[in-house]
Parts: structure tokens; C-alpha cells; sequence
């Protein structure tokens, strides 16, 4: 993957975060509901300017993993966020997808379809053993979108601010059979 890299879906494309899109990253950050299983929690406009300025200057350092912009197709609106990344707090540092979206877009499926899209790259382009999912057990929404995909749950791990979450894990020969 390279910085500007741009994946599309069905209806999405998700592409890297550009300063023009902190009305929307605030729009999503600053809801409580949203934030709910976050460590940080709600951010208020200043923490949303500084992590996206973040988001945007680290893309380098993630390569040839990175963050996107949840965008629709139809609409040109930017609904969420979707990431596939390593994982620091967990030993050997695996490559972790995480994804939130608005939550206006709750339940239309753009998780699903952008986390899908990120796993496919991770296991097709990227060529990835293995990729997981730390999800607080109260999550149920994102456990959902993680069991949809094929993921599921191999132990619990401590989790800074939270506790125990449940690690959702897919090996690349789980992501073959279901492809």
C-alpha cells in the first residue's frame, strides 16, 4: 500500500484522511456512544484537530499498513474510519482491523463492507498470517462485524482502561476457505 492508496467497495471508497475532514472526524469523536469502548472516550475539537494532523502525518510510518476515511460512494460523505494496523499492546505486535463508524450510519453494513475490504487487502496483497480484533465483550455491534467476516474469538486479553476484551482472531487459511 502506498499513502494516497484508495479501495473501493460496493459503496465505499476509503481513502487517507486529508485535513478537510475534521468536521466529520469531530462529528464522530465528540459522540459518547461512538467513543463508548474507546480508551480516550469523547474528544473535544481541539484532541479531534490533533489526532487527525496525527492520523495524516504518521501515514508514512504505516506503511504498508494504514488508516482510511470511510467515505460513501453516492453521497461523498465521510462516515467512519477503518484501519488495519499492528498491534502493539499484544505480543508480537499482529496486524489488528479496527473500524468505527458515525453513528447515523449504524447498522447500514459500512463496517462490515470497509473491514472486509482491509482484511481482503491484508491477506491477499499484504499476505498476512493472521489478523485480530480487540473487542470489549460489551461491543456487541463490532462483534457482530468481526463474526460476520469470519473472525472469532480465541482468548481474552487485558486491555488498558477496559479489562479483559475478547481477541478476535482470522488466520490466512480461515480467510481462503471462506473466499
Amino acid at each position: 500500500m502506498r499513502i494516497d492508496t484508495v479501495f473501493t467497495t460496493a459503496r465505499l471508497i476509503l481513502r487517507p484522511f486529508v485535513p478537510e475532514d475534521l468536521a466529520a472526524v469531530f462529528a464522530r469523536v465528540s459522540d459518547p456512544e461512538v467513543m463508548r469502548f474507546h480508551n480516550c472516550g469523547p474528544l473535544c475539537l481541539e484532541d479531534a484537530k490533533t489526532g487527525l494532523g496525527l492520523t495524516i502525518r504518521r501515514a508514512a510510518e504505516m506503511l504498508p499498513f494504514g488508516a482510511r476515511a470511510v467515505v460513501v460512494k453516492a453521497t461523498q460523505e465521510n462516515v467512519g474510519y477503518c484501519g488495519l494496523g499492528p498491534q502493539p499492546k499484544l505480543e508480537g505486535s499482529p496486524a489488528e482491523i479496527s473500524y468505527d463508524m458515525a453513528r447515523r450510519h449504524w447498522g447500514s453494513g459500512y463496517a462490515t463492507e470497509a473491514a472486509g475490504c482491509l482484511v481482503a487487502h491484508g491477506f491477499e496483497d499484504l499476505r498476512l498470517d493472521e489478523i485480530c480484533a480487540a473487542i470489549n465483550p460489551a461491543n456487541t455491534a463490532s462483534a457482530r462485524v468481526a463474526q460476520k467476516l469470519g473472525f472469532s474469538v480465541r482468548r481474552k486479553v487485558e486491555w488498558p482502561e477496559q479489562g479483559l476484551v475478547d481477541l478476535y482472531v482470522m488466520a490466512r487459511e480461515e480467510y481462503a476457505e471462506r473466499s
